[in-house]
C-alpha cells in the first residue's frame, strides 16, 4: 500500500481510489499520470480504475502528493496527485508471462512482448495450453478459434525447408474435408509466418494437399487417415488433427483436451522424415512426443 492512499473496493467490479478520506468511484478531486500524462474520463473528470490496465511488473515506482496542488498540477489535484512511472523500453526487453488466481481473483493473466517476436508467440502459445477451456455447444466457436490459434503459433516454431514452398511469398494452411474450424483458419490470411503471407485452402483428397504446408484434417476424413497420410509421408507438410491417436498413427501433431485444458502430442520422427524442424521451445511443450532420439 501506498502512504497516504486509501484503495477500497465499490462493488466486484468497481474500484475507489483517493486521499484524504475523499473516497468514491466516482471522486474527482485526484489528479492520476501515468508517466506524466493524465488519464481520466471526460464524462466527469475522474479516472476509471477498471480500464487502467498497466502491468505491475512494468512499474518502476508510484509518486503521490498529498494535499492540495491545483496551482502547480493543475485541474483535479485538489487533494492530492499520484504519478505512476513505468519502466523504460530499455529495461522490459523480451518477453514476461504473469499469472494471478485465488478465490476472489478468479484469474488473471498479463502478457508482455518487446523486440523478440518468437518470444512473444511462445508465450502466447503457453498461456493458450495453460487457460481452462469449457466444453458445449454455447463455447463451440471460441473451441474453433482456439485451434486455429494454436495451428497459427505451431506455424511459427517449426522450420520449413526451402523446397516446400510452391508459391513464392506464400505460406498456405489447408483443411482437408469440411470442418467448422475452417472458417476460423480462414480468418488467418493475410497474416504472415516466416515473411510468407497466409493463405487458407480447402481440399478433397490428399493429391490437392500436397501444395501446402499446413494441412488440418477434419473429423469427416479421419476414418481415412492411413491412406492421406501415406500419400503425405515424406512431404515437407506439417499435419494436424484434433485426434489423440492421430500422432500414434503417423500424424505429425494431435490436438486433446486433458484437464480442461487443449494439449498436444508430437510424433517427432515423421517431422524429420519430413524434413521439418520444430523448436526445441515448441517440443517442451508438449504433453507427449513419439519417435524422439
Amino acid at each position: 500500500m501506498v502512504p497516504g492512499v486509501q484503495v477500497a473496493t465499490v462493488d466486484g467490479n468497481d474500484w475507489a481510489v483517493s486521499v484524504r478520506g475523499f473516497s468514491g468511484m466516482f471522486a474527482d478531486k485526484l489528479l492520476v499520470m501515468i508517466d506524466g500524462r493524465t488519464v481520466y474520463t471526460p464524462l466527469y473528470g475522474g479516472v476509471f480504475w477498471d480500464v487502467q490496465d498497466t502491468l505491475l511488473e512494468n512499474i518502476e515506482r508510484i509518486e503521490v502528493i498529498r494535499g492540495s496542488g491545483s496551482t502547480m498540477w493543475g485541474a483535479n489535484a485538489v487533494n492530492g496527485v499520484i504519478n505512476i512511472i513505468t519502466k523504460s523500453a530499455h529495461d522490459t526487453k523480451g518477453a514476461l508471462l504473469t499469472g494471478l488466481a485465488g478465490s476472489r481473483e478468479h484469474g488473471t493473466v498479463g502478457v508482455r512482448y518487446t523486440r523478440d517476436r518468437r518470444a512473444f508467440f511462445l508465450a502466447l502459445l503457453f498461456l493458450l495450453l495453460t487457460l481452462p477451456h469449457q466444453a458445449g455447444t454455447e463455447t463451440a466457436s471460441g473451441e474453433y478459434a482456439l485451434k486455429a490459434v494454436f495451428i497459427y503459433n505451431f506455424s511459427k516454431f517449426v522450420e520449413w525447408p526451402e523446397s516446400a514452398f510452391k508459391t513464392k511469398g506464400e505460406f498456405c494452411i489447408g483443411s482437408l474435408g469440411r470442418s467448422p474450424v475452417d472458417q476460423s483458419l480462414a480468418a488467418l490470411a493475410g497474416r504472415s509466418v516466416q515473411g510468407r503471407t497466409i493463405v487458407f485452402r480447402r481440399f478433397n483428397s490428399a493429391d490437392e494437399a500436397l501444395q501446402c504446408q499446413v494441412v488440418y484434417f477434419s473429423r469427416s476424413e479421419l476414418a481415412r487417415v492411413d491412406g492421406i497420410l501415406e500419400v503425405l509421408r515424406d512431404q515437407p507438410i506439417l499435419t494436424v488433427a484434433d485426434r489423440e491417436d492421430f500422432s500414434r498413427r503417423g500424424g505429425m501433431l494431435s490436438l486433446d483436451q486433458e484437464g480442461g485444458r487443449i494439449v498436444f502430442d508430437m510424433d517427432y520422427r515423421e517431422t524429420q522424415r519430413a524434413r521439418l524442424k520444430p523448436s526445441s521451445q515448441l517440443l517442451r511443450l508438449a504433453r507427449r512426443i513419439y519417435g524422439r532420439p
